[in-house]
């Protein structure tokens, strides 16, 4: 109930008031018609012509298509304002002419509607999390020549492994991550999450697991990914660049295809022979400085026999039908 002042302002001024259902409590018809009236409003029982503001309780906002009074305030195209209690409340209690904008039918939808956005994608990267990355905490790195790090690698069978190297939303400093998913056949509605790493780390440590998973499928170097001659034999799995003028990532100078080759135009960042083999620094410039040999503090795995090539399921203990 509004509090007795001294002083009531006519906050209602020109204001026609109507409630699409009765508000309960106190907010009866004499307490509001004797509230509105004394902040020079007039209350209406009736919807008609005359009003200019309909009150609606929040929970009645749902059925709004159900409430004849509701349907009749659309039809008027917003001559008519649909409008929640809580701004008749304020109004009343502040003393203050709000404007009706955050507080209509629209508004009210609207924020409803992004509520339950965000609670389905927290919901959705939570259950992600658990198997690969939490899309709420990381996002696809993307490098210097804003190539994207989701690759993909096929095999003649119809396998295929999606290898993403994450970056942190937050900084001081970025995070990394590398996750592979796993599908054994084409439209695979439950894939294998793989992660070498239980956490998240610097850019090295992940970027040389993206690099030595690469190897380990395909039987070829990242770095020398553009120069073709997969092997296909033996459920060896290859990649197809980007074409079409779409970023081909950092590629050193000497395996990057001559001209006239299926790459040729495509944008490649090289560097040149006194930089090769320094690679790139977490940022993705060429010929950053790297600590002696990064590698040495990451265990890598040369096993490329048959079995890792083929199928890859000792990688892959996790299912979504676990």
């Amino acid at each position: 109930m509004p509090r007795p002042t001294a002083r009531v302002k006519p906050v209602f001024s020109s204001f026609v008031i109507a409630v699409a259902a009765p508000l309960g409590g106190q907010y009866t018809d004499t307490n509001l018609n004797r509230w509105i009236t004394l902040r020079a409003g007039r209350y209406s029982l009736d919807m008609d012509e005359s009003v200019t503001h309909l009150v609606v309780p929040h929970e009645d906002f749902k059925t709004k298509s159900t409430n004849p009074r509701v349907r009749a305030a659309l039809k008027t195209r917003g001559k008519i304002k649909i409008v929640t209690t809580d701004w008749l409340e304020d109004c009343m209690m502040k003393g203050r002419k709000y404007d009706t904008k955050g507080f209509e039918l629209g508004d009210v939808v609207k924020r409803e509607r992004e509520a339950e956005r965000k609670r389905v994608r927290v919901e959705k990267g939570m259950e992600v999390g658990m198997r690969g990355v939490d899309y709420n905490l990381f996002h696809v790195y993307c490098d210097a020549t804003f190539f994207r790090y989701a690759v993909t690698i096929v095999n003649e069978e119809g396998a295929r492994y999606e290898m993403l190297l994450y970056e942190s939303n937050a900084s001081s400093p970025h995070l990394y991550w590398f996750s592979a998913k796993f599908y054994k056949r084409k439209g695979d509605p439950s894939p294998h999450y793989y992660r070498p790493s239980p956490c998240s780390g610097l850019f090295w440590r992940e970027y040389i697991n993206f690099e030595t998973f690469f190897l380990k499928k395909t039987g070829v170097p990242w770095e020398k990914r553009l120069l073709g001659g997969w092997n296909r034999d033996e459920g060896r799995f290859w990649y197809e660049p980007p074409t079409g003028g779409k970023p081909l990532g950092y590629v050193p100078a000497e395996f990057i295809p001559k001209e006239g080759s299926e790459v040729e135009g495509e944008r490649v960042m090289e560097v040149d022979s006194e930089h090769s083999g320094k690679g790139m620094d977490e940022k993705g410039r060429i010929g950053g400085h790297i600590a002696d040999n990064p590698a040495e503090d990451v265990p890598v795995s040369d096993n490329n026999d048959a079995d890792d090539r083929r199928d890859g399921s000792e990688d892959f203990p996790l299912s979504l039908n676990d």
